[in-house]
């Protein structure tokens, strides 16, 4: 494509400007204009929001495989509460109504903490992909939900039980970090809204 020219008077002085547009074929080279700071928070706490969803799937997934449904939430719930949750063994004995609502109270206060952990680390990892110097893609997406949710959890659970032994494998924590790190750079990478 050729080049154009723009003249602009200012004052008496003509200003002249050579103008060369954007091929249509090569839009990746163009100014891409950043996030604006609501746009970028919001954007990192629906990131956030959908990685510690992930990261519940992945517990009760593998809580599933290992034949002890809910037994992750009830020992990290416990943790939260400060007293630990018996989930009943068996699917054909019935819970006391004391257990349920033990569980019940410390599921929803471990879900608040929880969510709101992930929404803080998505919009960590939403200014650090978007106004940081560090690429957005799939590995440092699964390094970051490695090394700094994987952090997080350990220190909110040493903070909050005092030892790890409430803690699940630490193979599974790691796995389902990773896959968080990753779902969060992929809502990043996706297009953003515009600002509010």
């Amino acid at each position: 494509m050729d080049a154009g020219v723009s003249i602009r008077m200012i004052g008496r002085v003509p200003e002249v400007t050579a103008v060369t547009p954007i091929p249509l074929d090569d839009l990746s080279q163009a100014y891409h204009p950043r996030r604006g700071a609501i746009a970028l928070t919001l954007d990192g706490m629906r990131g956030g929001a959908l990685a510690g969803a992930t990261v519940i799937a992945v517990m009760l997934l593998s809580d599933l495989i290992r034949l002890t449904p809910l037994t992750s939430s009830a020992v990290l719930s416990g943790a939260v509460v400060g007293q630990p949750i018996q989930v009943t063994a068996g699917l054909e004995t019935a819970m006391r109504v004391a257990e349920v609502v033990d569980l019940a109270r410390g599921v929803g206060q471990y879900l608040l903490l929880h969510f709101a952990a992930f929404a803080a680390l998505g919009v960590g990892a939403a200014y650090l992909f978007d106004r940081g110097r560090v690429a957005s893609n799939v590995l440092n997406g699964a390094l970051y939900g490695v090394l700094a949710c994987s952090v997080v959890f350990y220190w909110g659970l040493m903070a909050r039980a005092g030892s790890l032994v409430a803690a699940p494998d630490w193979r599974i924590v790691l796995a389902a970090n990773a896959v968080a790190g990753v779902i969060m750079v992929a809502h990043l990478l996706g297009e953003p809204d515009p600002e509010p």
